[in-house]
């Protein structure tokens, strides 16, 4: 199986830079020249609507279900690492690598709470316990937002749709409709909405599922309707990552003598599993892991993993090096890794750097 770390010079982050751009807004980040170049036709709105999970090589997949979606397709682009939605969605919401913005996976060790903390749900991941200060993680992990930073530009307004903030909706109708009427004003805007499927429904029943396929087809449908209902917009569809069916799921607590290395639970997501070590024990944990994880994850310590930049560029966040443990084991195939057996399987999954889980779909539909 074919394995990839995220391109940062051609992902998201590049979108993010060819948008900044546009509005006058100064980055030193590489550009995508495809979308440059469409840029040029100085659009009243610029539309980016995300798609969880709706990786590139499931939309060539069902290219036979999804139409539109796929004679609008452009290329490829990378998503970030790792290509999951909290660190992916927070570089496109704030244009930088996830070394920088700090929201590293869906849990993340954070040292003031001592505890690896479920992010976007703001809980202690074992306990589920809220943390004290709620919203804690937002409190500490603080960014900003191109929307808010083209909102200040005169004669510019941003705007977000979702069902986490912003605009929000109930479903993909409400969320077309909010779209729209954003496009009514007299602003030059840029319009960022996210919906939460495929990604959920791939979770729970796979990738070929008859379920998922039917999100396929509605997705493709409901973005035609929304680009024949805007005028002077340059609409793009993107994926925060991709997704790949699991085989099999290692429990590490049906290993003893890997939990008995450990300072508590992993951290970061089923595919980029971060371990924190007692100390002493990096020679042994080596030994004992590789045995599980055979040729199945990669294997790297801290000191690997700042050096390759394996997280992007940038000025680190001063929760990085906390977040990403003494070790990580990244998914070089069709395995995932749960601390233990009260977290569930999913049928699918992302995070790792399989070609399925990095590679992400760049549709652009020019409404000039």
């Amino acid at each position: 199986m074919k394995y990839i770390y995220p391109d940062y010079d051609n992902s998201l982050l590049s979108l993010i830079s060819s948008i900044e751009n546009y509005y006058g807004i100064e980055n030193k980040r590489k550009t995508l020249k495809m979308v440059d170049e469409a840029l040029k036709n100085d659009y009243k709105n610029i539309i980016v609507v995300l798609y969880d999970g709706f990786g590139y090589n499931i939309l060539k997949k069902n290219k036979d279900i999804t139409p539109f979606l796929n004679k609008n397709l452009k290329c490829k682009i990378s998503s970030v690492f790792p290509p999951t939605t909290t660190a992916a969605t927070t570089s496109v919401i704030t244009g930088l690598s996830p070394v920088e913005h700090g929201w590293l996976g869906w849990d993340m060790y954070i040292k003031k709470y001592d505890s690896v903390v479920t992010l976007f749900l703001n809980c202690e991941k074992e306990s589920g316990a809220k943390i004290e200060d709620y919203p804690g993680t937002k409190n500490i992990l603080k960014t900003v937002s191109i929307v808010k930073k083209i909102s200040k530009i005169d004669g510019c307004l941003g705007s977000c749709v979702s069902p986490f903030g912003g605009v929000s909706y109930k479903d993909i109708d409400e969320m077309n409709d909010n779209i729209v009427e954003i496009t009514k004003n007299d602003k030059k805007n840029y319009i960022y909405a996210y919906y939460d499927d495929p990604d959920g429904i791939m979770h729970e029943y796979g990738t070929d599922s008859t379920y998922a396929k039917e999100k396929f087809k509605l997705i493709d449908k409901k973005f035609e309707e929304l680009c024949n209902r805007v005028n002077d917009s340059l609409v793009i569809m993107i994926a925060d990552h991709g997704h790949i069916n699991i085989s099999d799921w290692i429990t590490l607590t049906d290993y003893p003598s890997i939990i008995n290395l450990l300072k508590g639970t992993t951290g970061i997501d089923s595919r980029s599993v971060s371990f924190r070590l007692k100390e002493g024990k990096e020679k042994e944990f080596e030994k004992e892991i590789k045995k599980v994880i055979k040729d199945d994850f990669l294997l790297l310590n801290k000191e690997e993993i700042i050096k390759n930049k394996v997280f992007g560029d940038g000025i680190e966040n001063q929760l990085f090096r906390d977040g990403i443990g003494d070790y990580m084991a990244i998914a070089i195939s069709d395995k995932a890794i749960r601390y233990s057996d009260k977290h569930e399987k999913f049928k699918s999954s992302h995070a790792g750097i399989t070609e399925d889980e990095v590679y992400v779909p760049l549709v652009m539909v020019n409404k000039k």
